[in-house]
């Protein structure tokens, strides 16, 4: 998920003792439409993952990325159905009203004192800060001050931000043993929709890649894809793939599949035209192209081609010879 999360921000790490993703997105939130839109494309995302309720991601928002963390933690406890939590404060006094209710046991740093704050009547954040600073650094140390001067945007909190792989990797083992193209097909949903998020972090495509089915007898089975230009839309090469695999037979179980390219090619991001449009002629036909490929095999499409000739009658038969034997 972190891999596949860096096409929103390069700024994003895992932390908290519940390994919860953390993305900083402030930079890019005009990019992606604002806070709500860019929360709705990242919870359709988990559910493309397979991340469905009960098991459900629970995203939150906030100025600071321990209130986000809180927050997050404190909403899956409450309301474990699913759900996203926007609450975001410009200034100090604003975020501690919002944390106040919060439950202690939400802050990595108070969990060694939690036996201790429970004598003293103290069960949530707002009860907590309104103690004398000097105090809670005395009895707790210095890390539990730290962590809520940090949530409220007192203090700075620096991040160690993950760096985005070379190379990516993509094995998993599906849920039963497949005789069949559909779990195939599923769990290669889910290894082609993280291999979008990647190469759309590095701005990248792929022309070809390679889907490889695991058997319980070596060798593997592997399956090449092609496609007509550049891509690193997950629809699209879903597509290509379930073509090839409705003529290929499964003739051993496959325990597990792997996603495989061998040339990661430069794609910057298209920007839209001036009224918006989002068909593309050019790309239609290069995807009718390479979905037919992939149907009839590559031996089976053809395309025109110019050859320079100086007979008129050479170039009379090749456009003749053309319009009734091409497919492409």
């Amino acid at each position: 998920m972190a891999c596949w999360a860096m096409q929103f921000t390069p700024c994003v790490t895992i932390t908290g003792s519940h390994a919860l993703l953390l993305m900083e997105v402030q930079a890019s939130l005009r990019l992606w439409g604002g806070h709500k839109q860019l929360l709705r494309r990242l919870e359709q995302g988990w559910r493309d993952f397979g991340w469905q309720p009960p098991d459900s991601v629970t995203m939150a928002c906030s100025s600071t990325a321990r209130a986000a963390q809180w927050l997050a933690l404190h909403h899956s406890e409450t309301n474990p159905s699913a759900g996203t939590v926007l609450r975001v404060a410009a200034h100090p006094q604003d975020m501690a009203a919002i944390l106040s209710d919060l439950p202690l046991h939400v802050i990595d740093e108070a969990h060694m004192h939690l036996d201790v704050l429970e004598r003293m009547g103290i069960r949530y954040l707002g009860s907590l800060m309104r103690l004398p600073r000097k105090g809670i650094t005395r009895r707790f140390g210095k890390l539990l001050p730290q962590a809520l001067d940090a949530a409220c945007g007192l203090t700075a909190d620096p991040q160690r931000w993950l760096e985005i792989p070379e190379i990516f990797h993509a094995r998993r083992e599906l849920p039963m043993r497949a005789d069949h193209t559909e779990p195939i097909m599923h769990g290669a949903r889910l290894c082609l929709h993280e291999f979008s998020g990647w190469l759309a972090a590095r701005q990248a495509g792929v022309q070809s890649l390679q889907l490889i089915l695991h058997h319980d007898d070596p060798p593997p089975t592997t399956i090449p894809l092609g496609f007509a230009s550049i891509t690193r839309d997950a629809i699209r090469m879903h597509r290509v793939l379930a073509e090839r695999l409705h003529r290929h037979e499964i003739s051993r179980s496959v325990y597990e599949i792997g996603l495989q390219a061998q040339e990661i090619l430069p794609l910057p991001h298209r920007t839209q035209d001036f009224l918006g449009s989002q068909t593309d002629s050019t790309e239609a036909l290069q995807e009718l192209i390479e979905r037919l490929s992939a149907r009839l095999g590559e031996d089976h499409v053809h395309r025109l081609e110019i050859l320079d000739d100086h007979r008129p009658e050479k170039s009379i038969d090749l456009i003749g010879t053309a319009h009734s034997t091409a497919r492409r």
